[in-house]
């Protein structure tokens, strides 16, 4: 029951244009680009990003519960809460998004807003996995997968792809993911404390889903106690148990 012009669609992206660039080309974390990228698929697809999604992904994939705006097909009981939001919605945000300018924009942001089970998001990272093909299908070029998922600034000792996360390159510097992972994995790891990594090298997915955020934003135990880290390690030495032959471990990761 809250509700905003439609109108003030257009002085978030007039603000986002008029941000000013930083002086010194250093990395900064920022969802701007991908505020606008929404913007750009709908101007070369004629569709809104949700139903560019849909058709091109969800739908040909089978991802039943992959969606944004997730309250338009599903109760909110099968729907985990994200925040008890005390500031601004003040109510518990349950089945739409918990970022404040995706929800300004309606649910549907290119920086925020999707919404899946661990099987369907599972799926996505095994299409990224398998170099864009799944089921039978080309959904991405592999060169432009390879592209978006190899560290693009080295030089400046910045560990990160185009929109994916990668390992560190410099020892001293943190990383999502753990000390075992190969330099051509890739992954992202939300606000929320959801995780999703691939690793081409082992043949390895994993998903972690979380709401870290429920119900206050200032929980941060599942990065004081290094939880998602220490999954993931613990599947690695999984692996390497298995291959060396001391006992059998399923390499079904994906799954």
């Amino acid at each position: 029951n809250m509700y905003l012009a439609a109108s003030f669609r257009d002085s978030i992206f007039h603000r986002v244009l008029n941000t000013p660039l930083q002086k010194r080309r250093t990395y900064f974390y920022s969802d701007l680009g991908f505020i606008l990228l929404a913007d750009l698929i709908k101007q070369q697809s004629g569709l809104p990003l949700d139903k560019f999604m849909q058709q091109t992904f969800f739908d040909p994939m089978e991802l039943a519960t992959m969606t944004f705006n997730p309250l338009d097909k599903f109760e909110p009981t099968q729907i985990v809460p994200s925040q008890n939001d005390t500031l601004w919605r003040r109510q518990v945000v349950r089945g739409f998004v918990n970022d404040p300018a995706a929800a300004m924009l309606g649910g549907v942001s290119g920086h925020a807003g999707l919404f899946s089970n661990a099987l369907d998001l599972a799926k996505l990272m095994v299409m990224f996995e398998q170099g864009g093909s799944y089921g039978g299908i080309q959904f991405v070029n592999p060169y432009t997968l390879r592209e978006f998922t190899r560290v693009q600034f080295a030089g400046n000792q910045n560990r990160r792809g185009l929109g994916f996360d990668k390992p560190s390159i410099v020892e001293s510097q943190p990383s999502p993911a753990s000390k075992s992972a190969s330099s051509l994995s890739f992954g992202h790891s939300g606000f929320t404390g959801t995780f999703a990594w691939v690793d081409p090298v082992e043949n390895l997915v994993f998903v972690f889903l979380s709401n870290r955020t429920y119900p206050y934003t200032s929980n941060r135990k599942i990065n004081t106690l290094d939880v998602r880290r220490s999954i993931q390690e613990a599947i690695y030495n999984a692996l390497r148990y298995s291959e060396s032959g001391n006992q059998p471990v399923t390499n079904n990761l994906n799954s």
